[in-house]
């Protein structure tokens, strides 16, 4: 039988080894957080695809709206029909339309809130790790705007009024 003191050991040597793991983790996680919030200071380049299927680079020179959405997203849903009643207000703007779903998921919501005829607005879909390195961890939807340097203007985490956004768009 095994004796009540080896177990409390083997409890204790687990116990630490469980914390060991999770601080790692944490610090894992707080390093990548810490990476992407340099990285995302100044534009970079991502692997995007239009919703026709052609590769897609980011625009320089011009003011840029990142947006990164998901189609089943309520909030992203609602962010997509205030900008649809006042894309206008955004032309002197290049507004990119980021999400990891299919091409069609995309090319459907793109029509469904009557965003797909602007010329300066453009769906695209990027891979889920290019996503995750480029941006870290996503809360749908988040917005990040681009001077036409491609220093990074402002950032929006959630569903942002249209309003609020072109504050920080310059005419």
């Amino acid at each position: 039988m095994i004796n009540k003191k080896v177990i409390g050991s083997m409890a204790a040597v687990a116990l630490a080894l469980l914390i060991l793991f999770l601080s790692f983790i944490i610090y894992n996680k707080a390093s990548h957080r810490k990476y992407v919030t340099e990285k995302t200071k100044r534009l970079q380049a991502l692997k995007l695809k239009t919703i026709s299927g052609t590769d897609y680079t980011l625009p320089t020179g011009k003011q840029l709206l990142i947006i990164l959405f998901n189609t089943t997203c309520e909030h992203c849903m609602a962010e997509a029909k205030a900008l649809s009643k006042t894309i206008h207000s955004f032309e002197d703007a290049t507004i990119v339309m980021v999400s990891t779903e299919s091409l069609e998921e995309i090319r459907n919501f793109s029509r469904d809130y009557d965003l797909n005829n602007y010329t300066n607005v453009f769906f695209t879909s990027i891979d889920d790790t290019e996503l995750y390195n480029a941006f870290g961890t996503v809360n749908y939807p988040e917005i990040f705007i681009y001077s036409s340097d491609g220093d990074l203007v402002k950032q929006f985490k959630g569903e942002t009024k249209p309003e609020a956004i072109l504050k920080y768009i310059s005419k």
